[in-house]
């Protein structure tokens, strides 16, 4: 209220095997939904499950609105063509039926017409960061390199330690690596970072808030993106 949080709850759960996750954290919102004497103004989710979940809980009165954030549709999500189908079908009726959608790319916008939803309904919610409101150098002399982003198999983060001692083997001795961020594929790429022995190289910083990272950013020789 006023800019400040006035209650704040965290809730455990998984992340961990995916399927299994997915599950639980539907089984959680629905089980702390109906269980709450609370009825909220609004329901805030990012996937397709959840946001069904909520609409399910609208209907009970245990909020006003749903908000749904989608940050896409993965068409190659699922192997199974039945699988794939439902994960869609999904997908539609989590956005037909919330009450607003927020999208990261605007790509999603034609998506969501596409499906019926009138553009009122619809806002685009960027991720990015104005490069404005960065402090720039522009001669880095540096040989460190950056990676920022969730630390899993689908942003390539497997590729990192294998692009350090690549270039190590080809000249680069003080080739360094800061990977900020965190994910499900930490403890792999920790174990690869040993296996070959570039403790020295690569520093894993974990999650940081952009306060923290704003003013080293442009200080590196460049950012890999490994998607």
């Amino acid at each position: 209220r006023s800019g400040k949080i006035r209650e704040k709850k965290d809730f455990q759960s998984l992340y961990k095997p995916k399927s299994l996750a997915y599950l639980l954290h539907c089984l959680q919102l629905m089980l702390w939904g109906s269980s709450t004497s609370r009825a909220y103004d609004i329901i805030i989710t990012e996937d397709s499950l959840l946001t069904s979940i909520a609409i399910i809980l609208r209907f009970f009165r245990k909020c006003r609105l749903v908000v749904f954030y989608s940050h896409g549709i993965d068409n190659t999500r699922f192997g199974n063509t039945i699988l794939l189908r439902f994960y869609k079908a999904i997908d539609k009726f989590a956005a037909t039926h919330s009450d607003y959608i927020l999208v990261l790319s605007q790509k999603m916008i034609t998506v969501r017409e596409k499906q019926g939803i009138s553009k009122d309904r619809i806002f685009w919610i960027p991720a990015s960061i104005p490069t404005d409101s960065l402090k720039r150098n522009a001669s880095v002399v540096s040989s460190k390199l950056v990676f920022i982003g969730t630390l899993n198999s689908k942003n390539g983060v497997y590729i990192l330690p294998k692009i350090v001692r690549y270039l190590k083997d080809h000249g680069v001795v003080n080739i360094g690596l800061d990977i900020m961020g965190d994910g499900p594929d930490r403890k792999m790429l920790e174990g690869q970072i040993k296996e070959l022995d570039l403790t020295k190289n690569i520093r894993l910083f974990g999650n940081l808030r952009f306060e923290e990272f704003a003013d080293k950013l442009t200080y590196y020789q460049a950012g890999i993106v490994s998607y």
